[in-house]
């Protein structure tokens, strides 16, 4: 059965926010969930206060963490006038960092890998990459690590 980017867990009252077009709606629904699972969320910001030293070890065994309190925009649809085969190859996700609300904006490898990364839940590289190549999109090793090192600087996952 295949998860989606939001697998927070089972309670109707934590079901995962579905994709919106509408950035300032996102946010508000981003920091009302922030608050809602103020456990969950400080239990990710320890664990992200702990991720420039650890992101260091990646190769050790270290595990990768998704942002408890996330969200996305869908690639924006090509407009009519241009070309029909263009596809969008970007999307934006967003997610609390403290007291406020990020954004990284991600190529379309990336896009595909960070639901993988939902579905498995806190993993290490290895087995992401292993899973990737079984199940996913089949990224390579170090499109996973340039993913985690730049997702890790905006707040998006903690390595721990």
């Amino acid at each position: 059965m295949m998860t989606s980017f939001f697998p927070i867990c089972d309670e109707p009252a934590r079901l995962p926010l579905p994709p919106t077009n509408d950035v300032a709606n996102l946010r508000r629904k981003l920091q009302a969930d922030a608050r809602a699972r103020r456990r969950d969320f400080g239990r990710y910001a320890a664990l992200h206060r702990g991720t420039p030293a650890a992101i260091a070890h990646l190769d050790a065994g270290v595990r990768v963490h998704l942002n408890p309190v996330r969200g996305w925009l869908p690639p924006e649809e090509p407009s009519p006038t241009a070309n029909s085969d263009a596809a969008p190859d970007r999307a934006t996700f967003f997610f609390a960092v403290g007291n406020e609300i990020r954004s990284l904006t991600v190529d379309a490898a990336s896009r595909d890998l960070l639901p993988e990364l939902a579905g498995l839940g806190p993993t290490t590289c290895d087995a992401w990459e292993r899973h990737s190549r079984a199940f996913g999109c089949g990224a390579p090793r170090a499109a996973i690590l340039d993913l985690v090192r730049r997702a890790a600087d905006e707040g998006l996952v903690a390595v721990g």
